[in-house]
């Protein structure tokens, strides 16, 4: 494309306030993430703010398609703006396109992106509370489509006197033979569907899971950012979130696991684990590059809590830290 130079007036506060340290060199261009007080940004390889883009609402997924314009979901609202922040597409939550919640993905690379996958939730179809669905968006057409219901798929009920169980999926990706990888942080669970009769292939951990766990630590709760890698194993933040304190209590890691079908056993064979520890009770995400190394996101929550965003190698080296203030206890380096 294009090249050029220009000049950008100061950060808003907001975003220059916030103190944060920064150690090495990211082996990414690019890093895009949401951020606290209703900020989307893209970063340089050594953690400066390059881009912004101001969104009121909490916290949610945001992703960049094929053609460049970015697609987010905040506060039920989808929403398809230019790099320059003028809106495209805009739809309010409700009606065919329910309402938008914590992630979304391009299902189909070719064709200009037209299709995306993106988890919603709704009333269940009997008592009180929520019930997560998966919704299809044919952005040529500007339909929607539900294509699961994790009610029907796992016979939810609700139970006497209480609200509805309300599984809380919090990932969606596309798996290595075109299968959609769910996360469910209140099961504990990664299940696989099949992209074609939306029925489910496989459990992992949580209820009725296809497979066993040899190592009891190789366990997994109330992780983020399931995903499925091209040699089939699967990576997720661990957030540690009700882990047993026999099986090492509370603390959060990106761990990634083989799957061996034919022995159905889940087997760690590598994480990444900050010393000291860091707990991450909701929040967080691992995504492998594609040079190998793996970005990973320990959120306290908010910008309360502060933030570690850590590219760190096969070996669990750190190539690239910034941690925002507060820093974790023991952390006591120079900030800028």
């Amino acid at each position: 494309g294009a090249g050029g130079r220009f000049t950008t007036g100061p950060l808003p506060l907001a975003l220059a306030g916030i103190p944060m340290r920064v150690r090495g060199r990211s082996s990414l261009p690019l890093i895009l993430s949401d951020y606290p007080r209703g900020y989307y940004v893209f970063r340089d390889e050594v953690g400066g703010i390059v881009w912004y883009h101001y969104h009121a609402g909490s916290d949610g997924p945001i992703a960049q398609l094929p053609a460049g314009n970015l697609l987010f979901a905040r506060a039920g609202t989808l929403v398809e703006i230019t790099p320059l922040g003028a809106v495209v597409d805009r739809f309010e939550r409700g009606g065919a396109a329910g309402n938008p919640h914590h992630d979304l993905t391009v299902l189909d690379a070719g064709a200009g992106a037209e299709r995306v996958i993106y988890l919603s939730r709704g009333p269940p179809q009997e008592g009180s509370g929520f019930v997560d669905r998966l919704r299809v968006w044919d952005r040529e057409r500007g339909r929607f489509e539900q294509v699961w219901d994790s009610q029907e798929a796992w016979n939810l009920t609700r139970p006497a006197g209480g609200s509805f169980t309300w599984a809380h999926l919090n990932s969606v990706s596309i798996g290595p033979r075109g299968n959609v990888v769910l996360s469910s942080r209140t099961r504990h669970q990664v299940v696989s569907l099949d992209a074609d009769s939306w029925t489910i292939e496989w459990h992992l951990h949580g209820p009725d899971s296809d497979y066993r766990f040899p190592d009891p630590t190789d366990r997994f709760y109330g992780q983020h950012t399931a995903a499925q890698l091209g040699n089939g194993n699967v990576l997720l933040f661990d957030n540690g979130w009700g882990r047993p304190a026999a099986e090492g209590g509370r603390y959060s890691r990106a761990l990634e696991l083989r799957l061996d079908e034919a022995a159905g056993t889940a087997v760690k064979v590598w994480e990444y684990r900050p010393t000291p520890d860091i707990y991450v009770s909701a929040k967080g995400s691992a995504y492998r590059l594609r040079n190998g190394n793996t970005l990973i996101n320990f959120s306290r929550g908010d910008d309360a809590g502060g933030r570690s965003l850590v590219e760190v190698d096969a070996a669990g080296n750190e190539v690239f830290r910034i941690d925002t203030l507060p820093l974790h206890a023991g952390w006591d380096l120079p900030t800028r």
